[in-house]
């Protein structure tokens, strides 16, 4: 696992604090032992979103990682903003996710043993004109917060990554399930989430929200089956890929 060290550097990258009336805003830097996007969100020693700077009530509410080549070596310089409440409340909210479970309509053209695969003679299902179906998914919108503005490469990459819809390359969590004071998440292996895209709302207080929108099903390989000559199923089944794949899950934690 990848792991943080604080980084007062020079330039841009040395600590900033402003003593603002509602408390201080604060602007560290973290050196990541790591170019991977995922790798170096989770790294060790690296502040989660909403923790505390140490000796105020300013909490982290964004964090940016620089995979630009700045420093050499396989490092990756990371941002890391804090602000203090505002009015009472924190001026941003944890990232949470919203689910539902939501029903798909598809067409069967053979019917399945408990396998899900066809045997083979089988004929086909409306003399091959096939049977509708229902499967099951999970939609889920995943709320992210920022202060000032969302930054532009974020933006960016949340818009290109849903442009086709792609699966997910590497494995992420879906966090605090339910709202963003939540506890519970939910592991998504490879390959199990489709990303349609994000949708950046300003919500005029100094706050901005991107909400990612997701399909979950644990699987989205579509089963081709063979027909014989004599339009029965051969038992062959192969089963292919629809979507390509990237490693969009660091955009959502």
């Amino acid at each position: 696992m990848a792991t943080a060290q604080q980084f007062d550097g020079e330039g841009a990258y040395k600590l900033r604090w402003d003593d603002t009336s509602q408390g201080p805003r604060i602007v560290d830097h973290y050196l990541v032992d790591s170019r991977v996007p995922f790798d170096v969100l989770s790294a060790t020693g690296l502040p989660e979103r909403g923790e505390l700077y140490p000796d105020t009530l300013s909490r982290v509410v964004n964090r940016s990682p620089e995979f630009n080549g700045t420093l050499a070596q396989g490092n990756t310089v990371v941002r890391v903003e804090y602000a203090p409440p505002s009015g009472g409340l924190i001026v941003t909210q944890n990232t949470w996710t919203e689910i539902r479970p939501a029903i798909q309509g598809e067409t069967v053209y053979f019917p399945a043993d408990d396998d899900g695969e066809a045997a083979a003679g089988a004929k086909q299902l409306g003399g091959g004109r096939g049977a509708p179906a229902r499967s099951a998914i999970i939609e889920a919108a995943v709320h992210r917060y920022f202060t000032g503005s969302i930054p532009g490469s974020t933006l960016a990459l949340s818009q290109a990554f849903g442009s086709p819809p792609t699966l997910n390359q590497s494995s992420f969590v879906l966090p605090r399930i339910g709202g963003p004071n939540s506890v519970n998440s939910f592991s998504v292996a490879p390959r199990q989430a489709l990303y349609l895209g994000a949708t950046p709302r300003d919500l005029s207080d100094g706050r901005y929200e991107l909400v990612f929108k997701l399909h979950y099903q644990a699987s989205w390989l579509y089963a081709e089956e063979p027909i014989a000559a004599d339009g029965t199923a051969t038992g062959d089944q192969t089963l292919a890929q629809l979507y390509g794949t990237q490693v969009w899950g660091t955009l959502i934690v």
